[in-house]
């Protein structure tokens, strides 16, 4: 793309992340500036010139706007400013090809992944994970795996994963190791590959409808926990009367590009409401919203 599209940034991310910087005319080169801010704040991002946003890429329904970044955690607002891909990306699937064209999609999600534990029901590990490490928390990341007990990263450092006869994994001790970018996305590799959506929903709060936010999923397995779907608020806009919409994500039940479907039979407007996304899991018997306790700060402000 010679240049970005006319950026109108309307919320600034809070805490850790810093101001997003101001918006540059299509005219001109790629703003080194506004890609720079996303290198600083997505530490997955590697777009090598042009930035892709919700605002260069969907249309605001009239009487909606994103709520003021001050109603918002930090990790909130940076789910909310998740980068894109282009219009003209479809969704790769790991073993090679893609798992959806271009058209069947509204967008991929800038997320870059590589290997078969990057499932729906993992993603949102993923996500957390690459926020622990934006807000310097890495020792934060606990996970209760499908089965086994808790996995935390600082076991990690002083162990070697094994698993019991029953499929139960766990963390035997060894030589301590230092803390490291490698270390830790080895640990979270683990951790989203011992992943279901019943054991995702398992280290999660339930929710209210009301409640959802950017950050928020929403759950459906059947009685097993395997076999489901998981979907992550991305962005949220509400209107004058508290109407609220929101565009969601997801990945496939084998690895492919974190992706927001295609709603309305249109591509530039992705915005669903909390009843549709509830109906996405109507053939399930499990099914509801959760919220990540692990980030202490996303108690939502706005419920």
């Amino acid at each position: 793309m010679a240049g970005i599209e006319r950026l109108i940034i309307i919320a600034v991310l809070a805490g850790s992340a810093g101001t997003m910087p101001a918006a540059q005319d299509s005219s001109q080169a790629p703003s080194t500036t506004l890609r720079e801010w996303y290198v600083n704040n997505y530490n997955f991002f590697s777009m090598p010139d042009s930035v892709f946003t919700f605002e260069t890429e969907f249309v605001v329904p009239e009487g909606y706007e994103c709520p003021d970044s001050t109603q918002l955690t930090p990790y909130q607002n940076w789910v909310s400013h998740f980068p894109l891909w282009h219009r003209w990306k479809p969704v790769g699937i790991w073993k090679g090809g893609k798992a959806y064209e271009r058209e069947e999609v509204a967008r991929v999600v800038h997320l870059p992944w590589k290997g078969p534990v990057f499932k729906d029901c993992a993603i949102p590990l993923r996500i957390l994970a690459e926020y622990f490490v934006t807000s310097k928390r890495e020792f934060d990341l606990h996970v209760l795996p499908a089965q086994g007990d808790a996995l935390r990263y600082e076991d990690w450092l002083k162990g070697q994963p094994r698993y019991t006869a029953r499929s139960e994994v766990f963390l035997q001790p060894s030589e301590q190791r230092d803390t490291s970018l490698a270390e830790y996305f080895q640990f979270l590799d683990l951790c989203m590959k011992n992943t279901t959506c019943r054991s995702l929903a398992a280290n999660c709060d339930s929710i209210p409808d009301s409640a959802l936010a950017p950050g928020d999923l929403f759950i459906a397995h059947d009685e097993q926990g395997r076999i489901g779907c998981a979907y992550v608020a991305l962005r949220m806009l509400v209107n004058s009367a508290g109407e609220k919409l929101y565009a969601i994500a997801t990945g496939c039940r084998e690895a492919c590009d974190f992706h927001i479907p295609l709603f309305n039979n249109d591509r530039s407007n992705p915005w669903v409401t909390a009843a549709r996304i509830r109906s996405l899991g109507a053939e399930y018997p499990h099914a509801g919203f959760f919220r990540l306790p692990a980030v202490a700060e996303t108690q939502a402000k706005i419920d």
